[in-house]
């Protein structure tokens, strides 16, 4: 199966794929996705990776992501980390093991505080980061700034 850092990238950009029918198109194939996306549209899986990225996402999301890692008759993909005490998972999909790199890393899993971001769904490094970059941290400064004046500036000038 894919590395940590494949599946990372594959959900990330799944959450940022864009609506267009090229863009859609270029990702089943840079991903060699047409397989596993056949039984669910790939608009599915977008709306499910978007919801779960949330800091809480839905039941039914949840219920949708049990379903995907573990179907009917799946138990053959749960085993026993005895060192580490607890289970494993393996994904027989390239679809199931970035899902479940994302279950794993939830903590992680952001949406971008920037509403103008191009690509707001990402992992950040620590819990508690809001911004994807260092532009979009920088763009809600200068947003904050602005309401500040806009609010007081007015009176900061007089009080000079």
């Amino acid at each position: 199966m894919d590395s940590e850092a494949a599946q990372k990238r594959l959900i990330v950009e799944l959450a940022n794929l864009r609506a267009e029918k090229s863009a859609r198109q270029e990702f089943l194939e840079k991903y060699n996705l047409a397989a596993e996306t056949a039984d669910l549209s790939l608009a599915f899986y977008v709306d499910l990776a978007q919801s779960l990225f949330t800091r809480a996402p839905s039941a039914s999301s949840l219920e949708r992501l049990r379903q995907l890692l573990l179907p009917a008759g799946a138990l053959d993909r749960l085993g026993i980390d005895w060192r580490r005490r607890r289970f494993s998972y393996r994904a027989h999909t390239r679809l199931q093991g970035a899902f479940y790199y994302l279950l794993e890393n939830s903590d992680l899993a952001k949406r971008c505080g920037n509403a103008a971001c191009a690509k707001p769904y990402f992992f950040s490094k620590r819990r508690n980061a809001r911004y994807c970059s260092d532009e979009c941290f920088a763009a809600a400064q200068r947003a904050a700034k602005r309401e500040w004046w806009e609010e007081h500036g007015e009176e900061w000038r007089r009080n000079r």
